[in-house]
């Protein structure tokens, strides 16, 4: 397969128009919270996220050949979600506005994804991982300014993704991104040494000011798929092996001396403890009681409720208007459910919507897989970059809550379409080395 253009071009179909509306919404989801945490009024910026996205959905029908002809097995299983979420919303007798509002929250990544495959192409991809090299950048002196000049710490600094609680899980997401990206782009000959080095030490730079402790154990992860899964070259893989021990250790330590009190945190009894100790609510909920806490105390070990949910909606909650709380957030929102992503699924959806999501992700993962043997270059890169992702995502379900928000949400959905969408216009050039292997591939 020849290699990856370095440079976009422009396409024919209308393919620049929908490169600037990807652009648009990924820049403004990146940015928004900068805007809001200057004037709360602002925050009505992040609905100009769902315009675009409605504009997108729209487009994808009237385009509806096109969307015919997105990968099956993914669009198959939206379907099966929607089927299943309409069903249990007559089942439940859901209040249609909560279920509007859940719907909102949770499909407009799903229908990102949908778009990001029907009217992206190879070509556009380059511009994309650009616009977040630059964001990253603009990061590397907004972060610096809050921390030393404003005053921002730990959890808070969340650079252009503001200054509120719950930032630092988005700009975690965003970090893992570009950490995944540069490694990967590296190992494929696709960008310099210097330049991978460099967006390195701007992710553990930030992770150590923001006390982002999760992410060490994320850049280990990343790290070893992206060393295994990336050529022969014995050579850059030792170098990114000792380099990144190095800036392990570096960042690790400015945490320390910036936060004493985790001192300790490295040690595995320690984050054994983390995981198992502390939490968001009251009760004992945390990452490692969040499902039992549910199933026995929210659903009273019920069957039903246990295997399906309460349906989407009825558990749904909003920051700013009090008409989205549910009667079940009033009830139980001082527990936390709704600060990790596995707890919501599994209160409106139960298991079986846990067990959609862990598919889906993986979907992706799959398919990079698959495509990692048949691309070079700047195409496998992606591959590479996206099968590594696919584990952090479904580490990020037991977390917190960043892929259900919408910044960090749009920047995960967008990379797990990645895969379906490299090799689509190379024809049987590319599906004709995959023939056989794949199970969606019309």
């Amino acid at each position: 397969m020849k290699r990856f253009r370095r440079t976009p071009v422009i396409v024919d179909g209308g393919s620049s128009a929908f490169r600037l509306l990807f652009s648009s919404l990924l820049l403004l989801s990146l940015t928004v919270h900068a805007f809001e945490s200057i004037a709360p009024q602002l925050s009505i910026l992040s609905f100009f996220c769902d315009l675009i996205v409605s504009v997108l959905t729209v487009s994808m029908f009237v385009n509806i050949k096109r969307l015919a002809n997105a990968p099956l097995l993914p669009s198959m299983m939206i379907m099966v979600l929607v089927v299943f979420d309409l069903v249990m919303l007559f089942y439940r007798s859901t209040d249609l506005t909560l279920f509007l509002w859940g719907a909102r929250n949770q499909y407009r990544f799903l229908l990102l994804f949908l778009a990001v495959i029907v009217f992206l192409k190879e070509s556009d991809l380059p511009h994309f991982v650009d616009l977040m090299d630059k964001v990253l950048i603009l990061n590397l002196f907004v972060v610096t300014v809050q921390f030393f000049v404003c005053g921002v710490r730990g959890d808070y600094l969340g650079g252009t993704f503001g200054v509120g609680q719950g930032c630092n899980g988005m700009l975690n997401i965003f970090i893992c991104v570009e950490f995944a990206s540069a490694l990967s782009r590296y190992m494929a000959g696709e960008i310099p040494g210097k330049k991978a080095a460099f967006v390195a030490f701007i992710c553990l730079y930030w992770a150590a000011l923001a006390e982002l402790k999760y992410f060490y154990l994320e850049v280990a992860i990343i790290a070893l798929v992206v060393i295994l899964g990336s050529g022969r070259d014995i050579e850059k893989k030792v170098k990114i092996a000792l380099i990144l021990v190095a800036g392990l250790i570096v960042s690790t330590n400015t945490l320390v001396m910036l936060f004493p009190s985790f001192v300790d945190y490295f040690n595995p009894g320690s984050m054994v403890h983390y995981f198992t100790h502390i939490g968001y609510g009251v009760g004992g909920f945390n990452r490692s009681t969040a499902l039992s806490i549910c199933q026995t105390l929210f659903f009273n070990n019920d069957f039903g409720l246990c295997l399906a949910g309460l349906g989407l909606g009825n558990a749904e909650y909003s920051d700013q208007i009090a008409v989205f709380n549910s009667d079940f957030y009033k009830t139980y929102k001082l527990y936390g459910y709704n600060g990790y992503l596995d707890s919501m699924i599994f209160v409106e959806r139960g298991y079986l919507g846990l067990a959609w999501y862990i598919v889906f992700f993986a979907l992706s993962g799959f398919e990079s897989w698959r495509k990692m043997k048949v691309t070079s270059g700047y195409a496998n890169a992606l591959m590479v970059m996206c099968l590594a992702l696919s584990f952090i995502f479904l580490l990020g379900l037991l977390y917190d809550s960043a892929l259900r928000t919408s910044s960090s949400g749009y920047i995960a959905f967008f990379v797990m379409a990645i895969p379906f969408l490299v090799g689509k216009l190379e024809g049987d050039s590319l599906e004709g080395k995959l023939k056989g292997q794949s199970l969606w591939a019309r």
